[in-house]
């Protein structure tokens, strides 16, 4: 049943027809139940100009849910700035949620993923998505799709983007000074050089023109100072979260950045100020 699966992915699809071509992008895996019940077809590489493309074809009488996973080696990616990029073609049963995940000796050290922004666009049957991350001092780099429903979904022009270096816009670079200085002000610091971390945040912000590329910047702070439950929220999810706002919450500190986004501060990390005088011990 797979084998003829497989024909009909290839057959149907706008792929090359040779299998030897497909059969070389390896690299993707598919886990969870996705292995039991979808068949994967994939050419191309993400770290080209043309990205890859990827087929997954699923049973389509029974919910499967599982991870389609990629994995890369962070040499080029290290202490930068990266966005992956897809156009996602999901049939109405399927769902698609990208993810960028970072790790060292095999740890996870950072993990993005677009579930919020997903659930603002839920139902769109094709459309370009985006995840934005941060690569510190990491080993490896995986990105992936997390997968669930039936049917099938095709991901098309697959990219990894490595972000340029440049001159940050006035804009974003206000957005990443407003949420450092409250950060610095008002976050709990755990062995870590706040001068310093502040310095490889602009490093990391450099050549952003889009408020949006320096929140993956500000989350990585947070996750620096062994933060994570604080974050930043886009300010699309700020306003349909305002739809449900009730009274003000003693739980968490929100304030508002200069674009409509807003830093969501763990009311556990509020008392200690941020201090100069400690010893980085996760500094690349």
């Amino acid at each position: 049943m797979k084998g003829l699966l497989l024909g009909l992915l290839f057959a149907t699809s706008n792929s090359p027809t040779d299998l030897s071509v497909a059969s070389r992008a390896i690299e993707w895996k598919l886990n969870g139940d996705l292995i039991a019940n979808c068949v994967l077809a994939t050419w191309g590489d993400v770290q080209s100009a043309s990205g890859a493309q990827v087929n997954v074809q699923c049973d389509s009488e029974e919910n499967v849910a599982g991870n389609l996973v990629l994995k890369l080696p962070a040499s080029r990616f290290q202490n930068r700035r990266v966005t992956l990029i897809m156009d996602v073609e999901q049939g109405q049963q399927m769902t698609a949620t990208l993810w960028v995940k970072s790790s060292r000796e095999n740890r996870t050290q950072l993990f993005e993923s677009d579930a919020d922004d997903a659930l603002l666009s839920a139902g769109a049957v094709a459309a370009q998505r985006s995840i934005a991350s941060v690569i510190g001092n990491a080993d490896a780099v995986s990105v992936g799709v997390i997968l669930r429903g039936t049917g099938a979904v095709t991901l098309k022009h697959v990219k990894l983007v490595v972000a340029a270096d440049g001159d940050t816009s006035l804009q974003a670079q206000q957005v990443l000074d407003k949420a450092l200085d409250v950060i610095g002000e008002h976050a709990a610091i755990k062995d870590v050089h706040w001068t310093q971390l502040q310095a490889q945040a602009q490093q990391l912000a450099r050549g952003a023109q889009d408020t949006a590329e320096v929140y993956p910047v500000i989350r990585y702070v947070l996750q620096q100072l062994g933060d994570r439950r604080s974050t930043v929220l886009s300010p699309e999810v700020v306003r349909s979260l305002d739809q449900r706002k009730s009274s003000p919450s003693t739980t968490v500190k929100i304030v508002s950045l200069p674009d409509g986004a807003e830093l969501v501060l763990a009311n556990a990390t509020l008392p200690v100020a941020a201090s100069d005088g400690r010893v980085a011990n996760n500094w690349p």
